[in-house]
């Protein structure tokens, strides 16, 4: 059968969907026909995504449904059903595996694919072409007789080894512009699933809570693969807690030694995860940057959104990461339901203190499935709907048009709005207070996070406007202060 995956995301050109590539390789492996439309590289052209549809004539779409991206996804649904009126469409990822009921109720979804999709995708198509019945394949829901039928959900895939490696012919690997220190960068998936729950997060059933990795053979094998096809020597790990297995971090990063890499990586990890050890040996097999949670300055918000962390361990952790020489990275999330403006302005100062390489600030958001989502529901707060504004990184929210959804007796709309402005910039001019050094890594972030919008938009407008919101912001942040 001819099949069409679908990314929807028309800004995000760093990485490619590896999700959409294990499937696919799942399919090809099987027999079957695989196009990947990725509107991230077609720079959300519908005119190109209408051509790309029409070449490929798909019996079936696959469609990526992550909240941000949904409202884009029911409309590319629209336009295949449109051309291709026999066309079974499936959704997966985090959103329709959440709201599979509400994905279900549009006229443009055919069937949800809740779960891991690499062999449930297999017999969809199996069943499909042979014309049987869905009701016995694991983790599918879809319409049957005007009604909804879920079935039994699936089991993780415990071998994670047994999934065929990513088809890399599939993608255009050459228009993705992830980088590692200025270097092309690709994504590698070397593990799946996270232990921890934080409230604001969201993963699926895909992810479970048992971390289970691919060998470190199989993922040398991949990079090996890469590097002798692309010429690309840089690789992101998506790993949630790349330290949570040590002894597999060490077996991996053994490898990469004994074989002479001489490649540069970076991964994401938690600060009671890491250990001089550890660090010193991802160090020695490449690793040159990590990034690390952080979320809050404040201890009663950490506890509260269930991090697991204290200050005193995130302290120990960026002193040590510091020392042994990498390139940092801390996470900040403004405006929990716990939040006031003391907790927040205790979080900024909290990044000054830690002093990250590049410090992001995100807003709290609560996506649907996750327990912020939840505890929205049980509050009788009703979240917004328009999920093209479920964004977390501030310069892509429009603050004219947001709404604040918790309930706000601690912290005022105006006042989450005035730290959503001015807190990447109140962490930068502490920087100035810190040197010479301070300050480059300062300007530095701020160039990054600029770089970061135009390689994802390609669009000189889209930078521009940022400029433009900096500005503004950086003189509401002094007349702020100055009235203060």
């Amino acid at each position: 059968m001819k099949v069409l995956l679908v990314q929807p995301a028309s800004s995000d050109r760093g990485f490619i969907h590896l999700g959409l590539g294990f499937i696919a390789a799942s399919l090809e492996n099987k027999g079957h026909e695989v196009e990947i439309l990725d509107m991230g590289i077609e720079s959300g052209s519908i005119k190109k995504a209408g051509k790309i549809i029409r070449e490929t004539a798909p019996d079936v779409a696959g469609i990526a449904a992550l909240t941000p991206t949904y409202s884009t996804a029911l409309m590319l649904a629209g336009i295949i059903k449109g051309i291709y009126p026999k066309c079974t469409t499936v959704f997966g990822g985090n959103h329709a595996c959440a709201l599979t009921n509400d994905v279900l109720a549009e006229p443009v979804v055919d069937i949800v694919v809740r779960g891991e999709g690499e062999i449930t995708m297999v017999e969809i198509l199996d069943a499909l072409k042979n014309g049987g019945s869905l009701s016995g394949i694991q983790g599918v829901s879809y319409k049957e007789n005007g009604g909804v039928i879920h079935n039994p959900e699936r089991p993780l895939i415990e071998d994670l080894d047994t999934l065929p490696p990513i088809p890399w012919h599939l993608f255009q690997v050459e228009k993705y512009t992830g980088n590692i220190n200025g270097k092309r960068a690709v994504g590698i998936s070397a593990a799946r699933g996270c232990p921890y729950n934080c409230v604001f997060c969201y993963r699926g059933p895909s992810a479970g809570k048992t971390i289970r990795h691919w060998s470190p053979e199989r993922v040398l094998k991949e990079i090996k693969f890469v590097k002798e096809k692309y010429g690309i020597s840089c690789f992101h790990f998506w790993n949630d807690v790349f330290t949570f297995n040590k002894n597999w971090a060490h077996s991996l990063c053994d490898l990469f030694i004994k074989e002479n890499m001489n490649i540069e990586w970076d991964c994401q990890t938690r600060a009671d995860q890491i250990n001089e050890e550890v660090l010193r040996k991802m160090k020695q097999a490449g690793c040159v940057a990590i990034m690390l949670g952080v979320e809050s300055g404040s201890e009663e918000v950490l506890k509260s959104v269930d991090k697991k962390l204290t200050k005193d361990q995130i302290r120990g952790a960026f002193k040590m990461l510091h020392e042994i020489g990498f390139v940092t990275t801390a996470t900040f999330t403004l405006g929990q339901p716990w939040d006031t403006r003391e907790t927040i302005q205790e979080t900024i100062d909290f990044a000054k203190e830690i002093n990250p390489d590049f410090g992001m600030f995100y807003v709290s958001t609560p996506f649907p499935g996750s327990p912020l989502w939840r505890m929205c529901e049980e509050r009788g707060i009703k979240p917004s709907r328009d999920w093209a504004n479920y964004r977390i990184l501030p310069f892509e929210i429009d603050l004219d048009k947001f709404i604040p959804v918790f309930d706000t007796s601690k912290l005022s709309i105006d006042d989450l709005r005035k730290f959503i402005k001015t807190a990447q910039i109140d962490f930068q001019i502490g920087r100035l207070r810190g040197g010479r050094k301070n300050l480059i890594k300062g300007i530095k972030n701020i160039v990054d996070i600029m770089k970061l919008v135009f390689f994802r938009t390609k669009s000189p407008a889209q930078l521009g406007r940022l400029i433009v919101r900096i500005s503004k912001d950086f003189v509401f942040f002094l007349k702020n202060r100055s009235s203060n």
